[in-house]
């Protein structure tokens, strides 16, 4: 074959990488409004401790 086939599997989401997303998403939520908005500490901290098991 020349040429490869395409990749058409969609890529696995782990809920690591969903927990990821979401606390970026929190951390420009707290710089656009304001860091008193959103607890980006406490957000942190929960992804943080659920990634370290």
């Amino acid at each position: 074959m020349a040429t490869a086939p395409p990749v058409r599997r969609l890529p696995s989401t782990p809920l690591a990488a969903v927990l990821l997303v979401l606390t970026l998403l929190s951390i420009a939520l707290a710089t656009a409004f304001g860091a008193e908005t959103i607890p980006v500490g406490d957000v942190w901290h929960t992804v943080a401790g659920r990634l370290t098991g």
